[in-house]
Order: C-alpha cells, then structure tokens, then sequence
C-alpha cells in the first residue's frame, strides 16, 4: 500500500482512499522512471481539488516541482497543455528547478 496523505489543512477526503492509493502508487512508479497520466473527473463539488490538493502536498513534500493549472471549457484544444509549459518554465525561470536523482525523499 502506497499512502498519501490528506492535506495539512485537516480537511478529511471522505471515501477517497481508492483514488488516494491509485495516485500514491502512480508517484512512485513515476519515481521509478515509468511516465504516468491521470485524469482526475467528477461532478462540481466532489472533492476533486482537495483530492489533487492532497496528492500535490505529498509529492511537493518528497520534492517534487508541483505546478497547477486549471483547464476552461471553452479554452481552444491543447491551451491546457500551453499552460504547463508556461508553468514549467516560469519554474525554470526561477530557479525552483534543480537537477536530481528520480525518487522520493529519504528521510
């Protein structure tokens, strides 16, 4: 079992373990050097952004460079992706990014 953790705001993610477990063991096969995607779907007021709050908390923690990024409706096909890349290098740009051996943090 792979844990990642509900946020440091104490906010409960009531019935996420599932979804919590399947991203926890996706960071780690990321870590692992193996690419990994998900697509995190649901109806307005699910817990959608506290469920990628918690994942976002725990790989920032075990070092990882977080960026978010919100997809609109009606935004031309691939403007989402623009936006990462933006993200990214805004990152790069200043300085959040380093060079280092895949993997979580070691304690």
């Amino acid at each position: 079992m792979v844990a990642v953790e509900p946020s440091p705001s104490g906010l409960a993610l009531v019935g996420r373990n599932a979804e919590l477990e399947t991203l926890g063991a996706r960071w780690h096969m990321a870590c692992a050097g193996r690419l990994q995607v998900a697509r995190v779907v649901g109806a307005a007021g699910a817990g959608k952004t506290a469920l990628i709050g918690a994942v976002a908390d725990t790989v920032g923690a075990d070092g990882a460079l977080v960026v978010q990024v919100r997809g609109r409706p009606a935004a031309p096909p691939l403007a989402t992706v623009a936006r990462i890349a933006r993200a990214l290098l805004d990152a790069v740009g200043q300085g959040r990014v380093r060079r280092r051996a895949a993997g979580p943090r070691r304690a």
